[in-house]
């Protein structure tokens, strides 16, 4: 029994949809305009994204799964892991720049 309204669930549910496939599509196209191991971690990260919504959907709402519901948390911690990955790579980069007006 779920303490929120079947339409305010529904309304829960339809964004998250919407978001998922925003955040799939970026990964995808991010993924096929620069094709290097940073665009590799945000499109795994945001793959694992989606699918963490879907199991924690499945999961807490229609099934109620411990299984489910673990599996949600894992693929949570993974795909924040790959993002920070993501962040990381960048980071690294501009570390390692130099300016034109040093000899």
């Amino acid at each position: 029994m779920s303490a929120i309204d079947d339409n305010f669930l529904n309304i829960i549910l339809i964004f998250n949809v919407i978001v998922a496939v925003f955040l799939g599509v970026t990964a995808v196209i991010y993924l096929g305009k620069f094709g290097d191991k940073k665009a590799y971690f945000y499109f795994f990260g945001a793959f694992a994204l989606i699918f963490n919504d879907i199991f924690a959907a499945i999961g807490t709402y229609f099934i109620e799964d411990v299984v489910l519901n673990t599996f949600d948390r894992v693929l949570h911690f993974t795909s924040f892991y790959l993002i920070y990955r993501f962040i990381i790579i960048d980071e690294k980069k501009i570390g390692k720049l130099s300016t034109d007006s040093q000899p």
